[in-house]
């Protein structure tokens, strides 16, 4: 557990906190994501995939307390912050050229379909497994995977990165 807690503690904390919530509501409902996860793992005697059990919990956690207090969910996708610092991950993955500025990867990412776009901010910039990611996205890893190909593909051909050679494959 303490591995676990070692690894991810700083995403899922960020994660909650780009939802929305300020680190004092963001802690408390890391800290019920952990509790749930040990009391599965003392239920069951084992766990299969912590990480995945951590996130999906993490994202249950989110969504009820958005019910309980009233408020619509916010997408950490569409926030410029967010958007900016997932096109400086993906120059750093050699997703492009160096001659290709932030901006127009930034631009490119926010033409993106949600779900692409979410795929590549938690794959890239939260460097987060595809399990992980579907997990927090509701979905199954090949939704992931197909998510991530046709996003890739799509900044390629946009009209922020069209013509350039750098905009390679990147596989993570």
């Amino acid at each position: 557990m303490n591995e676990l807690v070692r690894r991810h503690d700083v995403r899922a904390l960020a994660i909650v906190m780009k939802c929305g919530f300020k680190r004092a509501d963001a802690e408390p409902i890391v800290a019920e994501a952990y509790l749930a996860v040990v009391k599965k793992w003392k239920r069951d005697k084992s766990l299969e995939e912590p990480e995945n059990l951590l996130f999906a919990t993490v994202r249950r956690r989110i969504s009820n307390e958005f019910r309980r207090q009233g408020r619509k969910p916010t997408s950490l996708f569409d926030n410029e912050e967010i958007v900016d610092a997932a096109s400086s991950a993906l120059r750093r993955a050699s997703f492009v050229e160096d001659t290709i500025t932030k901006n127009d990867i930034a631009e490119a990412l926010l033409e993106l379909p949600h779900r692409q776009r979410a795929v590549l901010v938690l794959r890239f910039l939260h460097d987060l497994t595809v399990e992980i990611v579907a997990e927090l996205l509701g979905c199954k890893p090949g939704v992931v995977n197909y998510a991530q190909q046709t996003g890739l593909a799509t900044m390629r051909k946009s009209r922020w990165l069209a013509g350039h050679a750098g905009t390679a494959e990147v596989h993570q």
